[in-house]
């Protein structure tokens, strides 16, 4: 009995050597192989800042974005109480995450009437009111014209649907814009009315959208506008 008891001493004793082993090599571990990390902190709208909750809604959107560009390691996480960290990998994909990450996101379809604007201008919505938002987007999806160039399309719910094909049949002949956080995507000759709710977006730039950028604004259109803007505020590497 008494070498029984010794044999099971030495046994235990070799298995807590071996949890050691594993553990000092880092294999008990949960280890993610972040290239880098961007702090944002959440800016606050007409005074009021962002509650827990639309912390957390800012942090799905931004996960969301992000996972739709197949990054292949990531984190998001709300720090503080407006601060949303991103932590992914690998190192080559930073600039798609900047790009996709601190934008509001916030899309809107606006009448110019005979006033004409190039792709890259910013806009006064206040003196240019929208027809309607991103949030009458249905779906969207990466396409291209009858040409070959490249085209973000997109499906618009019933009540953005009615208002585009009631301005369109009404407002021949003149510009209508898409506009990206104020800034203009599009601004295209209204030719037809548009009664179906699909809109084609293309780009008067050689080549069209590149690959990135159409997924990009595909992405933004997916999954909607962020409730508070954020600003990057740190970044390691």
């Amino acid at each position: 009995m008494q070498r029984r008891a010794s044999g099971r001493t030495a046994l235990a004793a070799m298995v807590m050597v071996a949890l050691s082993v594993l553990a000092g090599c880092g294999l008990g571990e949960s280890r993610e192989p972040f290239a880098f990390r961007i702090a944002y902190q959440a800016l606050p709208v007409d005074g009021a800042a962002p509650s827990a909750a639309d912390m957390e809604v800012m942090r799905q959107i931004v996960e969301s974005r992000l996972e739709a560009t197949g990054v292949a390691a990531l984190r998001v996480t709300v720090e503080a109480p407006d601060v949303v960290v991103v932590e992914a990998s690998p190192a080559s994909v930073v600039d798609d995450v900047r790009s996709l990450a601190g934008v509001a996101g916030r899309v809107d379809v606006v009448p110019l009437g005979d006033t004409q604007m190039s792709e890259g201008q910013r806009i006064d919505l206040a003196a240019f009111p929208p027809l309607f938002s991103g949030d009458q987007v249905a779906s969207a999806s990466v396409g291209s014209d009858q040409t070959g160039i490249r085209t973000v399309d997109f499906v618009l719910k019933d009540r953005g649907r009615l208002l585009l094909a009631d301005y369109t049949r009404n407002n021949i002949g003149t510009y209508l814009a898409i506009v990206l956080d104020g800034q203009v995507i599009s601004a295209p000759v209204i030719m037809d009315a548009i009664a179906g709710g699909e809109v084609q977006i293309s780009t008067s730039r050689v080549g069209g959208f590149t690959l990135a950028q159409a997924q990009g604004l595909v992405t933004i259109l997916q999954f909607g506008e962020l409730p508070f803007p954020l600003r990057e505020v740190a970044r390691s590497d």
